[in-house]
């Protein structure tokens, strides 16, 4: 890709990069503490998403304002659902 259309996706690249940080930590084995960062990195894109235009979004923008940020925000739940769910103490 070109520099231009990289610089055209936004804040896409702050909800990636604390997505791939989350990642990290994961790999780390300090699973909580990972999770809870890609859980607000995408909370964040769904901030990002209904409050911004859609220039500034950038790479945020799939669909319409409102199915954006309810599947950001279903994703979220989801993964908060997931690992409160799982016991994830040594044994």
């Amino acid at each position: 890709m070109a520099p231009r259309e990289l610089a055209r996706l936004g804040l896409w690249w702050a909800a990636a990069a604390g997505t791939l940080a989350g990642l990290g930590f994961v790999l780390g084995g300090r699973t909580l503490v990972g999770a809870y960062l890609v859980i607000a990195s995408l909370l964040g894109a769904a901030v990002v998403r209904l409050v911004l235009p859609p220039s500034a979004s950038g790479g945020l923008v799939v669909r319409g304002r409102a199915v954006d940020v309810i599947t950001l925000v279903l994703l979220a739940a989801a993964l908060f659902t997931a690992i409160t769910l799982v016991d994830l103490r040594r044994r």
